[in-house]
């Protein structure tokens, strides 16, 4: 069975799938091929064609669309020294807490490994309080560009609500 798809209604390379679902199993994962996306929205659809050989019955069920939103990382590390503005490890913002107070919705924050408060100051009544639509993703080291180079066991984030206590 043929499976063709499209990103934003450009064509891509045509699936040729030969396998078959055992017995009880209603889905497959299936690799169609690799993109690099660009910031913003995107639409990816697709859809069979000539199932099971032939001319389907119903043509609607064979058909998957979905939007997907693309957004560029923040980044955070408490040992940046640039601009502090989150748009690079070059320039993180130094503070996960400024970060949290400064992005807006359908954001992701990268975290370089260190701890990190909610606040400069003795103020214990401070918390982090992360936005709806905000991920945050710690493990980093502060040199990766992609989520999938961070190593969380190596790399660890501590949140600490060790406010104006002195060790």
């Amino acid at each position: 069975m043929d499976i063709d798809w499209e990103i934003d209604g450009t064509p891509q390379t045509t699936y040729n799938w030969t396998g078959s679902l055992l017995s009880g199993i209603e889905s497959d994962t299936l690799v169609l091929g690799s993109h690099s996306f660009t910031t913003g929205e995107h639409t990816i659809k697709g859809w069979t064609v000539d199932p099971n050989g032939g001319s389907d019955e119903d043509a609607n069920n064979d058909t998957m669309e979905v939007d997907i939103l693309v957004v560029d990382p923040f980044f955070v590390d408490a040992d940046a020294s640039g601009a502090n503005n989150g748009t690079s490890w070059i320039d993180a913002y130094d503070s996960l807490q400024t970060a949290l107070e400064e992005v807006s919705a359908n954001t992701i924050i990268w975290v370089a490994e260190g701890t990190y408060l909610p606040t400069n100051n003795a103020d214990r009544a401070k918390s982090f309080e992360i936005p709806d639509s905000v991920w945050i993703y710690g493990g980093f080291d502060g040199t990766e560009t992609d989520l999938l180079q961070r190593d969380i066991d190596a790399h660890t984030v501590f949140l600490s609500g060790d406010i104006g206590i002195s060790d």
